[in-house]
């Protein structure tokens, strides 16, 4: 998916079109746009927080900093769950 994100910005999108489709032209496509697909009062609150300014630069979507899913953290992102996985394997 990110490397998908990239390809558009190469592409010539700016990074507020590239998250738009990805998010609220996602959710429409789906049908599921009343409740998901923008951050608006009475939408779920699913999202991911990066490290950095995805204005500035699309990579910054690669540095998932905590993952969101209706309102509550439900991770703080895949590369420290995967670190602490690790370091409590047997």
């Amino acid at each position: 998916e990110h490397y998908e994100l990239e390809l558009m910005q190469k592409a010539g999108l700016s990074a507020e079109q590239i998250i738009a489709l990805s998010t609220r032209n996602g959710a429409e496509l789906l049908g599921i746009a009343d409740s998901k697909g923008t951050l608006e009062v009475g939408k779920e609150a699913d999202l991911l927080l990066v490290k950095g300014d995805v204005s500035q630069n699309i990579r910054a979507t690669r540095d998932i900093v905590s993952v969101w899913d209706d309102g509550k953290q439900v991770s703080d992102g895949p590369l420290r769950d995967a670190a602490l996985k690790d370091k409590w394997r047997p």
